[in-house]
């Protein structure tokens, strides 16, 4: 509550400040708009959401700007073929020292309660419940930006009515309309271009970023009820081609064994190898 009440009382001394500095007119213009529309957006944004939440935004951002989808899901599934085949021939003991070296944290939980000997009810209930709160926890970082998208272009207009008062004060002396007129031309253009340059395009990356994990945790589901279910692990393999690669991505894959013949060989060697 104090922090809200703070930025707020920071906000409108924003708004009185840009109103009753006067500085010279090509830097000070500049200078005054964009602290109106980005400090004001970065405020209004600050009142309504938790600061830890805005943190974890631009820690999420820096990640989607590493991502690389390709491949992404081809990797996904070999993972899971090479749990499955883990736990039917060495066993959940085997399955549960693995799950310790696994790096995602959704899988780890997944692989654990099948370890640990749990109902296939419960380790679906678990991991949707785990699902739903990450993509309710993705939504809320989205929010964030769309709402910041929406405040840039209302403080540019907030900015156009700051210079337009100003010029108004100013009409005895024609020299100084140019700060008025120029304050109120440049808020109005930095508050389109923040939000739809920068703003829009951050939670559009988002929202397909939020896609392809959806697309992730959903296939890590199937495979450990797959693997709940002691499939075996050719089985484990097309069922989850068939349902999260796309015949396109399917005739690459192929392409790609079809190419090189050696790692053809290696992966129906393991294949016979896990049927026997």
């Amino acid at each position: 509550m104090v922090q809200k009440i703070i930025a707020l009382v920071f906000l409108l001394g924003l708004v009185l400040l840009s109103a009753v500095v006067s500085t010279e007119l090509s830097l000070g213009a500049n200078i005054r708009s964009m602290v109106i529309v980005i400090g004001g957006t970065l405020l209004t944004t600050a009142i309504a959401y938790p600061w830890s939440r805005f943190k974890e935004t631009l820690s999420v951002l820096t990640q989607t700007f590493n991502h690389r989808d390709e491949g992404q899901t081809e990797s996904y599934i070999e993972e899971m073929v090479r749990l499955s085949r883990i736990n039917r021939f060495q066993g959940v003991r085997a399955l549960d020292e693995e799950a310790q070296n696994v790096g995602n944290n959704f899988l780890k939980l997944g692989l654990e309660l099948v370890a640990d000997g749990r109902s296939r009810f419960e380790i679906r209930d678990v991991l949707d419940k785990e699902f739903d709160l990450h993509i309710s926890h993705r939504e809320s970082q989205i929010g964030i930006l769309q709402t910041m998208a929406r405040m840039a272009p209302a403080f540019g207009l907030a900015g156009t009515l700051v210079g337009l008062m100003k010029m108004f004060t100013q009409l005895s002396d024609p020299s100084q309309l140019g700060m008025g007129m120029a304050v109120a031309l440049l808020t109005t253009f930095y508050g389109i271009m923040v939000s739809n340059l920068v703003l829009l395009p951050l939670s559009r990356k988002l929202t397909e970023y939020l896609r392809f994990e959806a697309r992730g945790m959903a296939l890590i589901v199937e495979g450990v009820m797959a693997i709940s279910d002691h499939e075996h692990p050719t089985a484990v393999d097309h069922r989850l081609r068939a349902g999260f690669l796309s015949q396109l991505e399917q005739k690459k894959v192929g392409r790609y064994l079809f190419d090189r013949p050696n790692e053809h060989k290696r992966i129906v060697a393991l294949k016979q190898k896990a049927a026997r």
